[in-house]
């Protein structure tokens, strides 16, 4: 007698029901999302502004910093020489400035090569050839690769007291300025995250509370056959999760846009400071920060907003 074994389907593990449970709670919670495209639309945007400004503020800050930390290593002392020193004063400087820096760090400008780049600069060609007498000094451009401020300082001290020597300039002075302007960014950029964390707490807290009053009755019946808070709140927090996600990544699109306008501007106050800077834009890392982000928040806003407003409603 030959006993048939009836096959049985095997049953799916905890864990994946679980993992189907969550599959399908998030996919009704982007089902409802795209239901309102213009309530989820005008939040997404919102996210995305606010995640923008305090991600563009970084981004300027970080390529300032980048320029100052490259322009640093260029401190020009500029030497200007008085227009009657004699040309044995100028030989004593020149031997000074070469024996002590070296002939690769110390350049000789003289009046008429001072006079041509003018001319050549500032389109004035015609004006400065009727001038009588050329008043432009002759000039000794220094690179002395000092890093020590106290250094140049004494430098520019004893300089300036050489025989024939009219005036000493720092062309580092900018960078200072330009120093005090990233630190002033960088502090704009912290307090502007601040004030953006917020008020996404804030924004999305409140959508999610109105999502929760549009459901109440469904709460209600859910709570009645005993429905714990947990899962009422849990598409929820997919769709704070799904504001957060989305609008990240219309931020980085933003950024992105952003940075190819830029571009061009940075390229020319490059060259007006007579550097090489170029526009740097976020990495693969930071992007994936700032979707991460928008994510966090959304998410840790609808976790507050769901469980306080769920809490309220009795069956």
């Amino acid at each position: 007698m030959t006993v048939k074994r009836k096959r049985t389907r095997s049953q799916p593990s905890a864990g994946n029901q679980r993992l189907q449970l969550h599959r399908q709670v998030a996919r009704e919670s982007l089902r409802r999302l795209l239901a309102s495209p213009l309530s989820s639309g005008i939040t997404v945007l919102v996210i995305a502004i606010a995640l923008f400004l305090p991600a563009l503020l970084y981004l300027l800050n970080s390529n300032l910093n980048a320029g100052l930390a490259g322009a640093a290593d260029n401190t020009r002392l500029t030497v200007y020489l008085q227009s009657s020193i004699s040309d044995i004063n100028e030989q004593e400087v020149s031997e000074y400035l070469l024996s002590r820096f070296g002939p690769e760090s110390v350049e000789y400008i003289s009046e008429e090569q001072a006079m041509e780049s003018f001319s050549r600069s500032a389109e004035l060609g015609d004006l400065l050839t009727s001038l009588p007498d050329n008043p432009l000094p002759a000039a000794f451009v220094v690179s002395p690769q000092l890093d020590d401020d106290t250094e140049i300082g004494n430098l520019i001290l004893e300089l300036e007291t050489m025989e024939g020597v009219e005036l000493v300039q720092l062309d580092r002075l900018w960078l200072q300025r330009l120093q005090a302007l990233s630190d002033l960014l960088a502090l704009l950029s912290r307090a502007l995250a601040l004030v953006v964390l917020v008020g996404l707490l804030t924004i999305v807290g409140n959508t999610i509370k109105l999502l929760i009053e549009h459901r109440r009755q469904e709460i209600q019946v859910i709570k009645l056959i005993g429905g714990s808070d947990s899962y009422i709140a849990r598409p929820f927090l997919y769709t704070g999760l799904m504001l957060g996600l989305t609008g990240g990544l219309c931020a980085c699109l933003l950024i992105g846009l952003m940075g190819l306008n830029l571009a061009t501007a940075v390229a020319e106050l490059s060259e007006l400071f007579g550097g090489n800077w170029r526009l740097n834009g976020l990495d693969a890392l930071q992007y994936l920060t700032l979707v991460l982000t928008g994510g966090g928040i959304g998410w840790l806003a609808a976790l507050v907003a769901s469980y306080r407003n769920i809490a309220t409603i009795e069956p």
